[in-house]
């Protein structure tokens, strides 16, 4: 949904929000109940470590949170979810922001999926070191205050949403495989 076509809100954040709403709840729905219990957690970190890792390639961005999960995929003796598809590199600044977005606000969401981990006995060096560091890797603000110095146009914020939306479908496609591939054919 293009953000000029939202009621008007106060700011790029408030419409990027509004605009990804749906995508941001069909992500969330995937784990709707949390990480409750160990094969779930297996799938989260699987399909995370996907996406992250095709997200850091597409950004080209060096490997950090794609290494924090591998960390935990060797500690939870779990294979890393193959690739699919060819990925297209993001060049544009604001298609980045959206991606960006994406990324630095899910570490709001490991801050709660940190304390599912924790009680499945899982720790950082113990197959949670990607949510625990995610949870604290402080670059929220940094993408709000990008957000906040955005000279908002019509152009601009359709590439910031394209960027957003990407991010979250592909999240949305890592983690439903990763999450339910043990019921495939």
């Amino acid at each position: 949904m293009p953000l000029t076509a939202l009621k008007p809100v106060a700011d790029v954040r408030d419409r990027l929000r509004d605009a990804t709403l749906s995508a941001h709840q069909r992500l969330d729905g995937l784990l709707a109940s949390g990480l409750a219990d160990i094969r779930t957690y297996h799938g989260y970190v699987r399909g995370m470590h996907r996406f992250i890792g095709d997200a850091e390639t597409l950004l080209d961005e060096p490997p950090l949170r794609s290494l924090w999960l591998a960390r935990d995929l060797v500690a939870l003796e779990q294979a890393p979810l193959p690739p699919r598809g060819v990925l297209r590199r993001v060049t544009d600044a604001d298609e980045r922001l959206g991606w960006q977005y994406v990324i630095a606000g899910s570490s709001m969401g490991a801050r709660v999926l940190v304390r599912d981990a924790r009680r499945l006995g899982l720790t950082a060096g113990r197959g949670a070191t990607f949510l625990d560091r995610h949870a604290i890797d402080g670059e929220w603000p940094g993408v709000v205050r990008q957000l906040q110095a955005l000279d908002p146009t019509g152009t601009r914020e359709a590439l910031l949403a394209r960027g957003a939306h990407d991010a979250f479908a592909a999240a949305e496609a890592c983690l439903r495989r990763a999450l339910f591939m043990d019921e495939l054919p």
